[in-house]
Order: C-alpha cells, then sequence, then structure tokens
C-alpha cells in the first residue's frame, strides 16, 4: 500500500462502527489522502467526510481556499468549486501571479480552468471585479438613509441589510435570501420592509458570477 501509516489508520477507523475521527485536526495533505485511500477501497463514509472537511478547510482562510482550489482542479472535482474560486479573489486580487507562483499555487492540470495562467486568471479576475462592482452599485443604490433612531440602530432597513449583505465572506443568493427575510420579518417600527426589486437584482447579480466550468480549457 502506498498511504502512510496515518492514511492508513484513519481509513481503518473509518471502518469500523465507532465514533468517525475528526479530520479537520488535520492537514490538507492528510485529508486529501484519505480521500483517495477512501474512494479506492469504496470507503464511502469516509469519503463524504473527507469531501466536507476539505470544503471547510478552504473556508479557513483565502490561501487555504486558493489550496484546495488547486486539488479540486487538478481532480475534476467541481462541488463547491466556485466558492472555493470566489473566496480566492482577495489573495489573487492583492497579490501578483508570480507570488502566486512561487507558492506553489499553479494548476499544472491541462483540462484545469486558466484561473492561474495569465489570461485565465485575468479573465476570472475581471469577470469578478465587473459582478462584483454591480453588486455594490445595487447595495449603495438602496442605502438612501443612514440616520440612527433613538434606541442606537439603524434606522433604515436597508442600511441594515446591506451591512449584513457585505459581511458574508462570498455573497450567495441564499444568504441575501436570509438576511432578507429576517429583517422583513423584525416587529420594528422604524425598519420599513425592503425594496423587493432591489433584492432581485442582488440576486441576479450573484448568478452572474464567474463560473469555474466557464473557465475550463477543453
Amino acid at each position: 500500500m502506498k498511504e502512510t501509516a496515518s492514511i492508513v489508520h484513519l481509513l481503518i477507523l473509518f471502518s469500523h462502527n465507532i465514533e468517525h475521527p475528526k479530520l479537520l485536526s488535520h492537514d490538507l495533505d492528510t485529508v486529501t489522502g484519505v480521500l483517495e485511500a477512501a474512494s479506492i477501497y469504496g470507503n464511502r463514509p469516509a469519503v463524504q467526510a473527507c469531501k466536507s472537511a476539505i470544503s471547510e478547510i478552504g473556508k479557513r482562510s483565502p490561501e487555504d481556499a486558493l489550496r484546495v482550489l488547486r486539488y479540486k482542479g487538478t481532480h475534476s472535482d467541481f462541488e463547491d468549486i466556485d466558492d472555493m474560486a470566489r473566496r480566492t479573489m482577495k489573495l489573487i486580487l492583492e497579490k501578483p501571479a508570480n507570488s502566486l507562483h512561487d507558492m506553489g499555487m499553479y494548476l499544472p492540470h491541462y483540462n484545469c480552468i486558466q484561473f492561474v495562467t495569465d489570461n485565465g486568471q485575468s479573465r476570472y479576475k475581471d469577470k469578478w471585479e465587473r459582478s462584483m462592482s454591480k453588486f455594490r452599485q445595487v447595495l449603495d443604490r438602496g442605502n438612501v438613509s443612514r440616520d440612527y433612531t433613538n434606541f442606537g440602530y439603524l434606522g433604515d432597513s436597508w442600511t441594515v441589510f446591506s451591512s449584513e449583505v457585505e459581511a458574508q465572506e462570498v455573497p450567495t443568493s441564499a444568504g441575501v435570501k436570509e438576511i432578507a427575510c429576517l429583517i422583513n420579518g423584525l416587529d420594528v417600527k422604524e425598519y420599513k420592509g425592503l425594496d423587493p426589486w432591489l433584492v432581485w437584482e442582488l440576486e441576479s447579480v450573484i448568478k452572474g458570477f464567474p463560473k469555474w466550468c466557464d473557465m475550463i480549457v477543453m
């Protein structure tokens, strides 16, 4: 077996009728190693646990998201890949391409997104920046009042909504809908109902975010 002792040990734990190990305490290389071994030996509980852990690891930081993105891209694993790609945007926008190359983050696989090639990275980044510009424009149109109430809360419902939406690390339609429902459901007279058209516009912008599969070289 080519698997390391730690990987074999974790895989065995998943094979017994006991509490499964907590994979988030392990590094990405170990978790992906368990995933690959579990896939070979048909250990479905381990496969599902590894996939969930990999997605959670990618949410820790933009650097971790980029490592997960690299792994998913080279293994044609498209589950949650757009979320990982979007979480890397801050890193991509702040670091030059050669810095990412030095970090070992370039994707070597010929069938991967051209995310980290000059052309592909530029295309993804440009579309992301355009989408986020539209996103902020919609938020700004709704921010017509920033006055505080006597209770110390922001009196305009859209201002509160906008603040909560911008706090999302990666904007999602589900997140926007959830925040809108919470704001609209507040029984506070100072809060007016949100403009449903503007909420719909935000969801439309999110649907237009760049997609990983659109960048794949066929």
